[in-house]
């Protein structure tokens, strides 16, 4: 488990998840449909077995992370300071 997830930063992150699903769960079914819709949730009742059958197909782009501008290069060496010139 890496280092973040230890102790107290994991019980908050559990807790955060936990009093997200309690608010999903006394949403409204409207609010509910819209939350699902967005993040590719598909749910399927079959009343005759009494079943629910969930399918998740998020969106490409979901997950997509950005790197901020600069900082990944090597600085740039300023003429004159550098030890072999």
């Amino acid at each position: 488990m890496p280092p973040e997830l230890h102790g107290w930063s994991f019980r908050q992150a559990q807790a955060a998840i936990v009093d997200h699903v309690q608010v999903l769960a006394d949403a409204d079914p409207n609010d509910k449909a819209l939350v699902y819709a967005e993040i590719g949730l598909r749910l399927t009742f079959y009343p005759e077995r009494q079943l629910v059958e969930a399918q998740l197909q998020p969106d490409l782009h979901m997950c997509e992370r950005y790197v901020s501008e600069g900082g990944l290069e090597p600085p740039c060496p300023v003429k004159g300071t550098s030890t072999s010139s």
